[in-house]
């Protein structure tokens, strides 16, 4: 009898070309399924809730996979503990929980939260290098979240993912419901609200779609692109589009499934959509 633990995984993706498994290139995914197998000597492959790209970073990654191990062998806080000891530093186990064998972290999760971080000041930060986009030109919170509005609820994000996924013969869609995006400055001591905050939480993204918008507002506000993002939205081409934001600024902050996935409720590691957390994320 298997069982089947979900865990929610932390990790820096700077030096990593992305978070699923190629060809000889360093992945999270390969770096994860090495610590399973060292610690249940079993061939493990894992599933995830989302793909992120060369350099995207995380706090809220969820991913899971069956184990041989009977419950009396392995429980899910010995788990957690164990992997952290074999990770790289850079990769850890925020927290660890057997699931219900139907749980799937993609195709069970509907809502994921996103966030992407910008170091907006003349001057470059050391401690914000590769975990926060540089940009110089002055933003402006109150103008950047009057536009970014338009993004909120369902529409045609064909023209913020590469135009190889909008060809006629292409099976994704393009459309996605956003419920919430907006932008925040961090008024720390240390930061004196340089460090700005975009989060943006959604059914689904697509392919770069994140980056794009970024790298839109960014070129709107610069002057370089002229057009809004609901013209933008009306063009569904990638070519009106602005350019894509470096990876280095987009963190996977959070995944979100129905209740009643955990087999121990107490163990809260799975974050939970319901109305009231909808609710919030809209406003």
């Amino acid at each position: 009898m298997t069982q089947k633990f979900a865990l929610v995984i932390e990790y820096n993706g700077t030096n990593y070309a992305g978070f699923q498994i190629q060809k000889d290139r360093p992945t999270i995914q390969l770096e994860i399924e090495k610590a399973l197998e060292i610690i249940l000597k079993e061939k493990i492959r894992v599933q995830f809730a989302g793909r992120t790209d060369s350099g995207v970073h995380a706090s809220g990654q969820v991913i899971s996979f069956p184990s041989l191990k009977s419950p009396k062998e392995l429980n899910a806080k010995i788990l957690a503990n164990s992997l952290n000891g074999v990770l790289p530093r850079d990769i850890s186990v925020r927290c660890a929980s057997r699931v219900q064998s139907s749980f799937h972290p993609r195709y069970s999760c509907v809502a994921r939260k996103y966030e992407y971080l910008i170091w907006n000041h003349s001057l470059r930060s050391a401690y914000w290098n590769q975990r926060a986009l540089w940009y110089r030109p002055k933003l402006s919170i109150e103008k950047l979240n009057q536009e970014v509005q338009t993004v909120i609820g369902t529409h045609d994000f064909a023209s913020f993912t590469p135009a190889r996924y909008t060809k006629k013969d292409s099976k994704i869609t393009t459309i996605r419901q956003i419920y919430s995006a907006y932008f925040t400055s961090n008024q720390n001591c240390e930061d004196n609200g340089y460090l700005i905050n975009f989060c943006i939480c959604g059914n689904s993204f697509l392919h770069h779609m994140i980056r794009i918008l970024i790298g839109t507002l960014l070129d709107w506000n610069s002057g370089h692109l002229i057009q809004g993002l609901i013209d933008v939205l009306k063009s569904r081409s990638r070519r009106v589009a602005g350019k894509t934001a470096p990876a280095e600024g987009l963190y996977l902050r959070k995944a979100y499934y129905p209740s009643g996935f955990e087999l121990d409720p107490s163990a809260h590691c799975l974050a939970v959509w319901n109305e009231a957390e909808y609710e919030s994320e809209k406003t």
